[in-house]
Order: structure tokens, then sequence, then C-alpha cells
């Protein structure tokens, strides 16, 4: 998730960067039985920020939330993506 946009110039010419929030990696179980197609993750908010250069910023997903399976209590999203999509 984007936080903001901004522009350095502190390694050289300027460049525009974005400060992102990371998700957490899929649930692996959940993945293998959608056969890849249901990301399922946890957002981490600002525990998991990273700079990255704005060039490398490929698509736009939306992450909307999930009822929680049984025995989980994590706030859960999903992606859904259709089989066989390649993101560059």
């Amino acid at each position: 998730e984007v936080q903001f946009f901004f522009r350095s110039d502190c390694t050289g010419p300027q460049l525009a960067y974005a400060l992102v929030s990371v998700w957490s990696n899929p649930d692996a179980n959940l993945l293998a039985k959608s056969f890849g197609v249901v990301h399922s993750c946890t957002y981490e908010g600002l525990q998991n920020l990273q700079v990255i250069p704005a060039k490398c910023i490929l698509s736009v997903v939306a992450m909307m939330p999930m009822e929680p399976s049984k025995g989980d209590d994590s706030a859960r999203s999903s992606s859904w993506r259709s089989p066989g999509w390649k993101s560059s």
C-alpha cells in the first residue's frame, strides 16, 4: 500500500520514490488450494515500511477483507487473480 510519493536527489539525479507498507506473504495453504488464485495476506501497516523507486510499481491491486476461517482470528484480506495471470 503506497503511503506517499516523493522526489529525492540525494543519490544523484532527482528520482521519484514511494513509501509503501508491505503486506505479509500469502497464506501458502489457501494459495495452493485455490491453484494460485486467492492471495490471502495480513496488513502489516507501519510495521513493515519500505522505500522503493516509483517506477517499480507495475500494477494496482485491491485487497478485500475476508471472513476469518475457523480458528483464525487474524484480519486477513485477499486479492484474486485469474489463473495464468503474470505481473511482468
